[in-house]
């Protein structure tokens, strides 16, 4: 009976032989109710989204070192006095422009920004360094106004899981970070699936799964939503856009077409700031008036590094070290990294400071080592062989 009458009043039909105060509690039960099992439907189709391996290439990305990378949202220092150093006026002057011109862009521009360097020069520390920083978020709100600013990353890993460095992976965790932030968009993006489990609390499926084909018009249908950019703003960082796994049909080419097909459907709505290596599909595929290349900014981030890691060495072998360092670094800032921490093992195992002056063999065979974990193929059982090497090296 009860049942009968919560039937009618879910229908809008006055169930007469009820009070009106036992009709009106009734409905603010029935109304408490369904909000439960919207939110519960909402979870379901989220957490069918969500996969394990979803957070954990930008979880294993190593943290930028306290002294670098700061000049990407610092204040343009003073004007030189005669105490400043010369040699660091152009390099500061290049990534006092790198860092006016992303700024630019967080807060007013469009499309897409790219971030590019060599193997090993810091690409994908530095997006993760600014996806996290707080004045990335305050730059984006400025530029989303009044609506609601949508921000999301995906960090391609090509040794990892499948969904990891494919396209389905790709749209699946910005799908899933996009409805998590805008759940109401839910019974838009997936209607035949909300259907499936809005049936109330106690008639919702156990398991949800999502095709590639469905996981493709779900983002359609978001991203072409016109009504939804009235109320949001869409923002997405996607690094190592050359660890995608290529299949037969979509190439790197297919996911620059891809990416700029996004922007173009709504220019003023959704912009995107991409990070790759210096391959000619990318460097032809994304503006170069919207793009940095990291090699060329980081110098005094390498010395300020080499600096910091070596305080326990005599001043000016100290500076002997950093000028040698950087100098044969070449930009790539794994190198730096790796022949720092053997000086720093060395120290350890008691080594005469005299004797951790620089040889250019040393330096080469240190290359050698590093070109060598280079030339590995990339994939899961590489991934200890190049741990080791490093190691050894």
């Amino acid at each position: 009976m009860l049942q009968s009458h919560i039937l009618q009043l879910r229908q809008g039909v006055q169930a007469s032989s009820l009070g009106k105060d036992t009709q009106q509690q009734l409905r603010q039960l029935l109304g408490l109710s369904e909000n439960a099992a919207k939110r519960m439907a909402q979870q379901r189709i989220l957490n069918a989204l969500a996969f394990r391996a979803m957070r954990r290439r930008i979880n294993a990305v190593e943290e930028a070192h306290q002294q670098t990378f700061r000049w990407m949202f610092e204040e343009k220092s003073t004007p030189g006095t005669e105490h400043d150093n010369c040699r660091d006026r152009i390099p500061e002057y290049k990534r006092d422009v790198a860092a006016r011109l992303f700024k630019d862009w967080l807060s007013r521009g469009q499309g897409i920004f790219h971030i590019t360097g060599k193997l090993g020069s810091g690409k994908s520390t530095l997006m993760k360094f600014l996806y996290n920083h707080p004045q990335t978020r305050q730059e984006l709100e400025h530029w989303a106004g009044d609506r609601k600013l949508v921000f999301a990353s995906f960090f391609f890993w090509k040794p990892g899981h499948e969904l990891q460095n494919s396209i389905k992976g790709l749209l699946q965790s910005i799908l899933h970070d996009l409805l998590a932030q805008c759940p109401d968009l839910i019974t838009v993006v997936f209607p035949k699936h909300w259907d499936q489990v809005y049936g109330g609390p106690f008639s919702v499926p156990s398991k949800l799964e999502f095709q590639p084909n469905e996981i493709r018009e779900a983002f359609r249908r978001s991203i072409e939503d016109g009504a939804l950019y009235h109320k949001c703003r869409f923002c997405f960082f996607i690094d190592g856009l050359d660890e995608y796994q290529e299949t037969n049909q979509d190439d790197f080419k297919t996911m620059v077409e891809m990416l700029w097909s996004w922007t173009d459907i709504a220019p003023e709505g959704v912009k995107i700031c991409v990070s790759s290596r210096e391959y000619n599909v990318f460097l032809n595929g994304f503006p170069p008036d919207r793009r940095i290349r990291i090699q060329d900014l980081t110098r005094l981030d390498m010395e300020r590094y080499v600096e910091d890691k070596m305080k326990d060495v005599d001043h000016q072998t100290k500076e002997r070290l950093i000028s040698r360092i950087v100098r044969r670094a070449r930009g790539i800032f794994l190198w730096v990294a790796l022949v720092v921490k053997s000086l720093r093992e060395q120290i350890e195992d008691g080594c005469i400071l005299r004797e951790l002056e620089w040889s250019s063999s040393h330096c080469q065979t240190s290359w050698k080592v590093f070109l060598t974990i280079c030339s590995i193929p990339l994939n899961r059982q590489s991934v200890r062989r190049r741990t080791r090497l490093f190691n050894s090296s």
